[in-house]
């Protein structure tokens, strides 16, 4: 009986009409910890969030002092998704970073699971046909990912040690500030 009502909160976000809630509430959850890792790091964030999904990315996070924000796109789960489709033009950017959220849900409180792409695929999944036709977007599975602690967010994310080989950089500007 006690797993049924620990489920409560994911049954909920499973609702149809509910899941721009479970994007809000990893959205939120992601900026904190990415926060709070850029602190323990001792390292200041800038971040811009988007509104609408137009280029592709939903945050422009950038370490102050640093030239190049990152555009990071988001994309929650709660178990059920095992592939997304997002902008080949952020595999293509050096700066560019898909983050997959994963939504659990333990004693009563909901859980957060961050992964990011596996450098190494970024090639086989910008030749992987999106699930919804359209020439701008490839497929991302689970496969393709790799689990990153929310107090190493800082070191796996935001740095340039990604594989560069179908990468290019952005014109050097700063989006964010001055």
């Amino acid at each position: 009986m006690r797993k049924k009502i620990e489920a409560i909160m994911i049954e909920f976000l499973k609702v149809n009409g509910n899941s721009k809630i479970q994007e809000s509430v990893a959205e939120y959850s992601f900026l904190k910890d990415l926060i709070t890792d850029g602190i323990r790091n001792n390292k200041k964030l800038l971040i811009s969030r988007s509104d609408f999904d137009a280029f592709g990315f939903d945050i422009l996070a950038q370490i102050e002092g640093e030239d190049n924000p990152y555009q990071i796109q988001l994309k929650a789960f709660n178990g059920e998704a095992a592939h997304w489709d997002i902008h080949k033009s952020l595999l293509q950017n050096l700066f560019g970073r898909v983050i997959v959220i994963e939504v659990k849900e333990k004693e009563n409180d909901l859980c957060f699971n961050y992964y990011t792409i596996d450098s190494n695929r970024i090639e086989e999944i910008l030749n992987t046909p999106p699930k919804k036709s359209h020439p701008k977007k490839c497929k991302l599975k689970k496969g393709d990912l790799v689990k990153v602690k929310k107090d190493n967010l800082i070191e796996k994310i935001m740095n340039n040690t990604h594989n560069s080989s179908n990468r290019c950089t952005t014109k050097k500007s700063n989006f964010l500030g001055d």
